[in-house]
């Protein structure tokens, strides 16, 4: 039952089914409306304009449109009305207001609906090659239907009472409408009808969410189907607002497990996840690009310009205030030895500045988010520490996959793509030396702030070669110090630029009160929290020069919001304290962090020589001391290959030290003797063997702007003999300029 009211409305009821105005009349005083308008007949359908207060008529269907309201009344028609729903449907039909009452025929006829010239055509599939068929002529009203064999155009003909031409043409049409196999894009059109397709790509649904892909083309013999494809059934392309780029994704279940920002690499994607694809070629690609779903939105939950989005319903963003924080405040103090409490606070707070730190990297670009590197040799309670109080904290409900990886990221590129693409801190917790390796490429791209995204650079972690911004705030526990990282798992970035955004913390091995896990806390989820303070003092956050004055400013605005009573007001002024302490720990230690590759080797060759005993007075006795103890050194001179390259090399050697012409180098003394013996010798390439002095690298990631070379079962940086003296001359007149001496070189620190 329906009921329309208003006073004054005018009200178009449409009654198919009727032979007569007058028939059409006693329809509607039957249930209590008296017509007073002009009655207009088209066919079967009547259009009838009244003037009510109130109207009732049974189980109508109420079509909203455009030009007002109509009623789809009925009596008695060929398709059985009385079976159709009530819900309203939206919008003008087919453009006029006769195809109103005929499209509740038309939708019984079958869900899929095609053109053929001025007919609209439905059909649906009964017994063996039995097709129902409805044709509607909206213009004029004309209405056809009937029960065809559909290869039998006679049968076409005769029941549906239209010529040749037309039976030829719907013959061809039905097979399609009736198909379990739906077009999603018509490659060519029949010359001078654009309106019948030649060939054209059709999709078939199968089970388990997945469709067949499918090239049709019209054949005298009949149609021709060749296969294609295997694909997903709910694929989308989602513009993500955060990172302003396109992203070809695939959702299981509505949880996504694809994401490619280039349809090839997609592709690829998608046979690595076991879907059929013959070859990728431009009909696959057409389809994808036809099938998916084209959306705004985020891929992944984290912070946004209007604060934190949860698109998967993951997280709790519950406001509890600053409870989680007390509680771990309490429990970090009651069981950690005194020197490690502090670095677990600053941790905890610099997690909490870290989900925020994407939204101002994306904004402030001279604002530092450091790598936070968590050393210690192992059962300081780092890994304890995020189990029990970091993961909480970000209410993912225990060890959520894409956040806490312990290990090595898995090697499968969309895991490594979903990881890259998430905005809540990533914890890469218990990190071997091997782990890094594997993680390296993603540390190196949250540190500088661009990835690699999928299959072509799978060995650095990040994806199929496509680049995008990567906002994401890393935190790594290890006992791998950063130096040694820096020597054994980097290539092909600048040692410098990495250490700059990268905040050690060394903890002292002392291990966590055993009776800590019989008294694990209960922490609150802090994201809705710290949703609230972001909402409100956005413009101070977004300021901030680096992580930790981050994570500072955050706790203010916490203990604005939330610290009513004392004891809060001193959890987070401790909270402060800690992230002092590491920062004035961190500005003691970074000069050593910041050291390039040359002022490193240079420095431990010092150490080097010292240790022989040796009285280093000037950069030479070190050379001397490399050279002339080349088994402990890993040193090494050699000839060059050709004679013409060993004079250029000898000339430039020369020109570095300042011997003149008619100088005699051999008797020079600005030339060490062990470089005169290699000049006189043409021993003028310098061999430095992986892993010397125990800080050159292995042999792996470039050194000295050199790649390891395979040599005699070892790898070994090869430098021509000006090259490597260079580190020693030039470091030698930039520490004199530096102590303003031109004395003897003071020892290295």
């Amino acid at each position: 039952m329906m009921v329309l009211a208003g006073s004054e409305a005018r009200i178009g009821v449409l009654i198919a089914g009727v032979e007569s105005e007058e028939e059409a009349r006693e329809i509607l005083e039957d249930v209590g409306i008296l017509v007073n308008d002009t009655v207009t007949a088209r066919g079967k359908v009547i259009i009838i304009n009244i003037n009510k207060e109130l109207t009732t008529l049974g189980d109508p269907v109420r079509v909203e449109t455009d030009n007002g309201t109509y009623i789809l009344a009925y009596k008695d028609v060929d398709c059985p009305l009385m079976n159709t729903i009530n819900s309203p449907i939206q919008g003008v039909v087919h453009g006029t207001r006769l195809a109103l009452a005929s499209q509740i025929c038309l939708k019984l006829c079958g869900e899929t609906e095609a053109r053929l010239g001025d007919y609209i055509v439905r059909a649906r599939q009964e017994a063996g090659d039995l097709v129902h068929a409805c044709l509607f002529n909206p213009t004029t009203g004309e209405w056809r239907e009937g029960t065809v064999h559909a290869d039998d155009l006679n049968d076409i003909k005769s029941i549906l009472g239209i010529g040749e031409g037309l039976a030829v043409e719907l013959a061809n049409l039905l097979r399609r409408l009736v198909s379990p196999f739906r077009q999603v894009q018509c490659l060519k059109w029949l010359v001078g009808n654009e309106e019948y397709c030649l060939e054209s790509l059709t999709i078939r649904e199968v089970n388990n969410g997945q469709v067949e892909l499918w090239l049709e083309r019209e054949r005298r013999g009949g149609l021709e189907r060749v296969f294609l494809a295997r694909l997903p059934a709910d694929v989308r392309i989602i513009h993500d607002e955060f990172l302003g780029q396109e992203f070809y994704t695939v959702y299981i279940n509505d949880r996504l497990i694809i994401v490619s920002s280039d349809i090839n690499d997609f592709a690829n994607a998608l046979k690595n996840r076991g879907f059929i694809i013959e070859r990728l070629d431009r009909e696959v690609q057409l389809a994808i690009e036809a099938l998916a779903k084209r959306m705004k939105g985020y891929l992944m939950p984290g912070i946004t310009d209007d604060g934190i989005v949860d698109p998967y319903g993951e997280l709790d963003l519950n406001d509890y205030g600053v409870e989680g924080l007390v509680k771990a405040y309490e429990w970090v103090v009651k069981y950690y030895p005194e020197e490690n409490r502090v670095r677990a606070l600053a941790n905890i707070a610099l997690l909490i500045a870290k989900i925020v730190s994407p939204i101002v990297r994306k904004h402030n670009k001279t604002f530092v988010d450091f790598v936070v590197w968590n050393y210690g040799r192992g059962g300081e309670g780092k890994t304890t520490l995020v189990e029990y109080v970091l993961t909480p904290l970000l209410g993912v409900g225990g060890i959520n996959e894409y956040v806490v990886i312990k290990g090595p990221v898995k090697r499968d590129t969309q895991f490594r793509n979903l990881v890259s693409l998430h905005r809540l801190p990533l914890i890469l917790d218990e990190q071997d030396l091997k782990s890094l390796r594997e993680n390296a490429g993603m540390i190196i791209a949250t540190a500088v702030g661009m990835g690699t995204i999928g299959i072509h650079a799978s060995k650095y972690g990040l994806g199929i070669g496509a680049r995008f911004v990567n906002m994401r705030g890393v935190i790594v526990n290890t006992n791998v110090t950063f130096p040694a990282f820096l020597h054994e798992a980097i290539s092909n970035t600048s040692d410098v630029a990495l250490a700059r955004r990268v905040l050690v913390i060394n903890w002292s091995h002392e291990s966590v009160d055993p009776t800590a896990f019989d008294d694990l806390p209960v922490v609150k989820p802090i994201m809705g929290a710290v949703n609230n303070v972001f909402r409100k003092y956005k413009s101070e956050l977004m300021s901030s020069s680096d992580l930790i004055d981050l994570a500072v400013k955050i706790m203010v605005a916490l203990a604005r919001e939330y610290a009513r009573a004392d004891n809060e007001r001193v959890v987070i002024e401790d909270y402060v304290k800690a992230l002092e302490n590491v920062r004035s720990e961190y500005e003691v230690e970074k000069p050593q962090l910041l050291e390039d590759d040359a002022e490193e080797f240079r420095n431990a060759s010092y150490e080097f020589a010292r240790k022989l005993g040796i009285q280093v007075r000037s950069w030479m006795d070190v050379v001397d001391a490399l050279l002339n103890n080349s088994p402990q050194s890993g040193v090494e001179l050699h000839g060059a290959r050709y004679a013409d390259e060993t004079t250029a090399i000898q000339e430039r050697v020369l020109k570095l030290l300042g011997v003149g012409p008619n100088e005699d180098f051999l008797t020079s003394p600005r030339v060490p003797s062990s470089i005169a013996r290699a000049l006189s010798e043409g021993r003028v390439k310098v061999y430095v063997r992986a892993n010397a002095l125990g800080v050159v690298p292995g042999g792996w990631r470039q050194w000295l702007g050199k790649t390891g070379t395979p040599y005699r079962g070892r790898r070994y940086y090869v430098l021509d003999l000006d090259e490597f003296l260079r580190v020693f001359v030039e470091g030698d007149e930039a520490s004199r300029e530096a102590s303003g001496s031109n004395g003897e070189l003071n020892e290295a620190s």
